[in-house]
């Protein structure tokens, strides 16, 4: 059975999860247990509207995250590593995107995969602004 997660759940879910850092809390820096498998999310926030992700997990089974359309920053999103047993996957190893629309899709279907390595920089438009 496929399991069907809104956004506002998701966020929740990984907002909620189980902090793994070994120093001191860092609210700048914090490594979080992946909650739909296993390994790890960390954020990093860089400076204001520039963010760092970093993931490390593998995803046993397969989920869709419901969303609505909704505003995004701007994101440069690299996959170092995927191995999955499902060939109709959106990126393969080594493949990157940029997408900064403005605007992030509806839906989003995560499949089960070996192990992903992903790192997200995430810059809000406001960071780009020119300061005169």
């Amino acid at each position: 059975m496929t399991l069907i997660l809104s956004q506002a759940d998701y966020l929740k879910l990984l907002d909620q999860a189980e902090i793994i850092n070994n120093t001191i809390l860092d609210s700048f820096d914090i490594t979080r247990k992946y909650q739909f498998g296993e390994g790890y999310w960390r954020h990093i926030q860089l400076r204001d509207g520039i963010s760092l992700d970093i993931s490390n997990y593998q995803q046993p089974k397969s989920f869709i995250l419901k969303c609505h359309e909704r505003k995004h920053p701007l994101e440069f999103l690299f996959f170092i590593l995927v191995e999955s047993e499902f060939k109709n996957l959106e990126f393969k190893t080594g493949e990157y995107f940029l997408s900064g629309s403005g605007m992030a899709s509806e839906c989003a279907v995560f499949e089960p995969s070996a192990r992903v390595v992903e790192v997200a920089i995430h810059i809000h438009p406001n960071v780009l602004q020119l300061q005169i």
